[in-house]
């Protein structure tokens, strides 16, 4: 977890005024023990003022709740794409493997953007599934 000023990227997608602050989280998502996903999160600061650096956003729901936020909808892509170099070793895969892409941004219950998420997801024989609403 670290903060700083928000890039053109991140500024974009979660419609931010230039130099505000956020909160980017980098994290590998785990089933039975082997790695599946690796996460790049990016959270407004303003709208999430008591993040706990020493837990992981498992749940954005959980998150923004404890942020005093509720959220409302959201919008996924997904892709198919590369994982290399820190993402490939994470995973377990040889450079340039073939992942699932997904780029999400979830909103507040008023509209605001409340966190964009990029995951490279190796999924073998998992599903994914993602709940809606």
């Amino acid at each position: 977890l670290s903060e700083g000023r928000a890039g053109d990227d991140e500024t974009g997608h979660l419609g931010l005024r230039p130099g505000a602050r956020v909160h980017r989280i980098a994290q590998v998502r785990m089933a039975d023990d082997v790695a599946f996903a690796y996460e790049k999160l990016v959270l407004p600061a303003a709208l999430f003022p008591n993040l706990d650096r020493a837990a992981p956003v498992n749940n954005i729901g959980e998150t923004a709740f404890a942020n005093g936020l509720l959220l409302g909808n959201g919008r996924e892509q997904i892709s198919v794409g590369e994982a290399t170099g820190k993402i490939a070793s994470a995973l377990g895969l040889k450079p340039r493997s073939i992942v699932l892409v997904l780029d999400r941004i979830v909103r507040t219950i008023d509209g605001k953007p409340a966190e964009w998420r990029r995951a490279w997801c190796h999924l073998g024989p998992r599903v994914y599934l993602a709940n809606v609403g």
